[in-house]
């Protein structure tokens, strides 16, 4: 499952990865993040992303590479732009490290910790 949802409480835009992807789903899920983003952009002036991959697998190389050479030739994410993800393991994050498409990303363990340093710079 790959989902893209709108956090109106905090303006963040929240992915939910879990489980294997496939082209198609992933293709999907871009027509749902596209507009989240630019709600986020329009609260923020940059985009506060959330991803809880928290119970999501290594993806198969040949999706892995579809999905990051897609995202650097839409180029979602700008500079500013501030990308949260929440894994355990050190495999996911090995290759979520090369997908390249954060500007300014950070891994947690927890979802309050990610939420927190999303909102740090936030003007109240």
């Amino acid at each position: 499952m790959l989902s893209a949802s709108f956090d109106a409480d905090n303006g963040i835009v929240v992915t939910v990865a879990d489980g294997l992807a496939s082209v198609e789903e992933f293709n999907a899920y871009l027509a749902q993040f596209g507009p989240l983003v630019q709600k986020s952009r329009a609260r923020h002036g940059r985009c506060l992303h959330l991803v809880d991959a928290e119970k999501n697998p290594i993806q198969s190389r040949d999706v892995f590479d579809y999905m990051a050479e897609t995202s650097k030739r839409l180029n979602a994410m700008r500079d500013g732009d501030r990308s949260a993800i929440i894994l355990q393991s050190a495999l996911a994050k090995m290759q979520i490290d090369r997908y390249g498409h954060a500007r300014q990303k950070q891994f947690f363990s927890d979802r309050q910790s990610a939420i927190s340093w999303l909102l740090e710079e936030v003007a109240p």
